[in-house]
């Protein structure tokens, strides 16, 4: 009984790792990298996105204070959460 339990655990420990690796790589993609907004600057539907959320990334870039950033996404707390790392 103690070893099926075991089991079960190690197995959502796995399940943990690869949903925070899955979470850290769209966050990586969307947030970080643009890739929407890249895709549809380029002309292409955003890669494995349904049209709702493909809507809520806009089309282009603008230059803000730290680079450029999707337009109508204001930056946020770039001084203050640097400060936290």
């Amino acid at each position: 009984m103690l070893g099926a339990l075991d089991d079960k655990i190690e197995l959502n420990r796995r399940m943990n790792a690869t949903l925070e690796a899955m979470a850290r790589a769209l966050f990586q993609s969307w947030f970080v990298d643009f890739d929407p907004v890249r895709a549809k600057l380029d002309g292409r539907p955003p890669a494995g996105l349904d049209p709702a959320t493909a809507a809520l990334f806009p089309a282009h870039f603008e230059h803000g204070e730290h680079g450029m950033i999707p337009v109508g996404w204001p930056p946020s707390c770039w001084k203050s959460c640097s400060k936290m790392s």
